[in-house]
């Protein structure tokens, strides 16, 4: 056998990109998933180990020997490193980091654990954030580019990921609400901030498109999901009452697209996580401005309690308080039945909740 030396550096996020060739193939320094299955033995530098398929986070560099023959394989190889937050802070702090070190580089991917802020007058620049159910980042004022996806996490419980831009954000990316469904949970009031046709809806991290399902039709059990909407028109002419959610005013959605801030009842027939994916370059939800959000007027029926009913949806990625929503009282389904809200009343809603 033949013995080779390779050694790839992984530099400070601030540094930029490198690029290291070695028999045709383009190895871009950042990597987090270099196949080296053919590298036998495999040494890290500083000390530690890695598996075969990818870098541990925080690798200042690496260095591999091996034996010729399928030491690195062919094409060409993207390498992203990977920071976690470890505490609450602000981003440009290092001790905030598992690495260490502040992220700030296109080849980076972070995931947000905890509540982070990043502080006014900085310009940072990540490829992909990923914001845990019990976690939240607050753009301070600053210049924040993301050229990936944003994930954005919402639990089985309904608590969601909170992204408040107070700064000058540039989204690249696609959006992606991931979120749990547990079938003992019931009916989750939700609503998204862009419009999610059915072939946006995916099983959670993968390409495999969600199965939509009608409650009202041929419900079986190959769907993954069901969806239903409020008719306020049906309201109106018939009177009748919604005191559950077991109501004749709940009807199928025509076509299968989820409109953006329009709100929607799902439920699961068994645990499962799904993503519901936006367009590109989507930014409506980290908007520092006011939101409106269109409602229909239903005015047949002579008793106004039965007139212009709507579920409707907040319109951003962090969480809303009704106190400052115009044309009050509105009700919010609690899980077991509907609380009042009035005029000036504090609730506190979280991200892709119904009302």
């Amino acid at each position: 056998y033949q013995f080779i030396l390779l050694i790839f550096f992984i530099l400070h996020p601030l540094a930029g990109l490198t690029n290291y060739i070695y028999n045709s193939v383009n190895v871009t320094s950042g990597s987090y998933s270099l196949d080296l299955s053919g590298v036998a033995p495999t040494t890290v530098t500083p000390s530690g180990s890695f598996p075969a398929s990818g870098l541990p986070a925080g690798v200042v560099s690496l260095q591999v020997e091996g034996a010729t023959s399928g030491a690195i394989g062919t094409g060409n190889f993207t390498i992203f490193i990977s920071y976690q937050t470890t505490a609450d802070g602000e981003w440009t702090v290092n001790s905030k980091w598992d690495t260490n070190v502040n992220p700030n580089s296109p080849s980076v991917k972070t995931h947000i654990a905890n509540n982070i802020t990043i502080p006014e007058s900085n310009t940072i620049e990540v490829d992909e954030i990923t914001i845990d159910e019990n976690a939240s980042l607050h753009n301070n004022g600053s210049t924040f580019t993301i050229n990936g996806n944003i994930i954005l996490k919402n639990g089985a419980d309904n608590k969601s990921a909170k992204f408040l831009n107070n700064g000058n954000l540039i989204n690249r990316g696609k959006i992606i609400i991931r979120k749990s469904f547990s079938r003992t949970f019931g009916w989750y009031f939700m609503s998204f901030p862009f419009d999610v046709p059915a072939d946006r809806i995916f099983i959670a991290g993968t390409n495999t498109i969600a199965r939509w399902g009608d409650p009202t039709t041929a419900a079986t059990s190959t769907n993954d999901f069901y969806v239903s909407e409020y008719d306020g028109a049906k309201r109106d002419n018939t009177g009748v009452v919604n005191y559950t959610i077991d109501s004749p005013n709940w009807k199928d959605v025509t076509p299968h697209t989820l409109i953006a801030k329009k709100g929607y009842i799902i439920a699961v027939p068994g645990d499962i996580e799904i993503d519901f994916v936006s367009g590109s370059q989507e930014s409506a939800l980290f908007s520092t401005t006011s939101s409106n959000v269109s409602v229909n007027k239903y005015l047949n029926n002579s008793y106004q309690q039965h007139n212009s009913w709507n579920l409707i949806g907040t319109p951003y990625a962090s969480a809303y308080d009704l106190k400052y929503a115009t044309e009050a009282p509105f009700y919010h389904y609690n899980n077991v039945n509907y609380d009042v809200v009035m005029s000036g009343d504090n609730v506190v809603l979280n991200p892709y909740t119904s009302f």
